[in-house]
């Protein structure tokens, strides 16, 4: 499955993209949203997974990757900080399909990828 991951955390990307590729996953990173758009139309990701734990900033970001005309379906997983919950709703109203929290155990990381 191609991935593109958003996120300037380092260890975030690093992470992700280890446990990624370990199951055969293709990853593409992007520091930012505003360095994301080129990656995202080029290859054309199953999944995206973005850093919203900037808060307005991240859920922007979430609304303008559901906007991008040509693109068919896609899984958007957000980024966030553990709680509160009433930011996991925003993200998910600003069009995100699933919140992974963050930091998280690597067994939970894998359960919200559908890699375990």
């Amino acid at each position: 499955m191609r991935v593109l991951i958003v996120s300037g955390d380092r260890t975030l990307q690093t992470t992700l993209k280890r446990l990624l590729r370990r199951h055969g996953d293709v990853v593409g990173q992007a520091p930012s949203w505003r360095e994301a758009p080129p990656l995202f139309q080029a290859r054309a990701p199953a999944l995206v997974i973005l850093d919203t734990r900037s808060g307005a900033a991240g859920m922007s970001a979430c609304r303008q990757f559901r906007s991008v005309p040509g693109h068919g379906r896609f899984l958007l997983l957000a980024v966030t900080a553990p709680r509160p919950a009433r930011s996991h709703l925003k993200v998910l109203a600003a069009g995100a399909d699933d919140v992974l929290p963050w930091p998280a155990p690597a067994a939970m990381v894998e359960a919200r990828l559908g890699i375990a």
